[in-house]
């Protein structure tokens, strides 16, 4: 580990959990993992990916295939005013073979590569697709009236048409500073300076999230990138989803005997048109 000169830290980070996994399964696995946030979450993957509350669409392979608004429906909402408490800063690697380095002067062994720069950073990474995240905390931001939304989508559903399956996202998780460093595999390689004067104390974990908008790419391996988002992203969304309880649905639940009913009543005692919306 490098180390710390003039009141800066320097530090090495690695961690995570690889696996003959897709990158996107092991990424939402970390998310879930470490946020637990319950049920109709998902991960926004690309990491990055512009998510808008009150934002419809489909759901597939774990991301929101973009369809419009629930306003295009008539369904109206307002923002929850109070603020959920922001979380501390915090850093992941989707893989053991990862190796972060935060660095505050060239004169530092190890850190030549540096030039005149003040400070930068050095990743390497193994075979594997793989990602490096850092973030400077996290906050939530909901729809005010979930339950009345839903009513609303209910309501609305038979009138407007709705597609059956859409998805309404009805909170979202926020960033604040954010960096993304990611290789598609090939042991790649990705060194940085500092373009900027920068009076920052880079102390992990959240260090490359301060850096990040001062960050200048300078090596690149391996199909290695950096993105930023310097005012913050969406980490992940919830979402409502609007269904339709048709026959086949209702047969579906007395054959698995969760409900008493001869299958030739159904029709009758049951209604098979009912809208219903729940977390996807």
């Amino acid at each position: 580990m490098p180390a710390v000169a003039s009141g800066l830290m320097a530090g090495t980070f690695s961690g995570g959990n690889g696996g003959a996994v897709s990158l996107a399964d092991v990424y939402r696995s970390a998310w879930e993992k470490r946020f637990n946030l319950g049920p109709g979450w998902l991960a926004n993957w690309w990491p990055g990916t512009a998510i808008s509350l009150g934002q419809r669409g489909v759901i597939r392979d774990g991301q929101l295939q973009y369809s419009g608004y629930a306003a295009d429906y008539g369904v109206q909402f307002n923002l929850d005013p109070a603020t959920s408490p922001v979380s501390g800063t915090w850093d992941y690697s989707s893989s053991n073979d990862i190796s972060v380095e935060i660095g505050t002067d060239a004169t530092l062994p190890g850190w030549q590569w540096l030039g005149n720069a003040s400070a930068g950073v050095a990743a390497s990474f193994g075979k594997q697709e793989s990602v490096y995240f850092s973030a400077n905390g996290t906050s939530v931001e909901r729809i005010a009236n979930i339950d009345k939304l839903k009513d609303d989508l209910k309501a609305s559903a038979e009138q407007h048409e709705i597609p059956i399956g859409q998805s309404v996202v009805i909170e979202r998780q926020l960033t604040s500073q954010a960096m993304l460093l990611a290789s598609g595999g090939g042991s790649g390689e990705l060194k940085a300076t500092v373009s900027a004067d920068l009076q920052i104390s880079p102390s992990a974990p959240g260090a490359l999230a301060s850096l990040a908008g001062h960050l200048d790419v300078k090596t690149q391996t391996g199909g290695t990138s950096k993105q930023d988002w310097p005012n913050g992203m969406v980490l992940a969304f919830r979402v409502v989803t609007l269904g339709k309880r048709g026959w086949w649905w209702w047969r579906h639940i007395v054959v698995q005997g969760i409900l008493p009913v001869d299958p030739d009543d159904i029709e009758t005692i049951l209604t098979p048109d009912d809208y219903f919306v729940r977390f996807h």
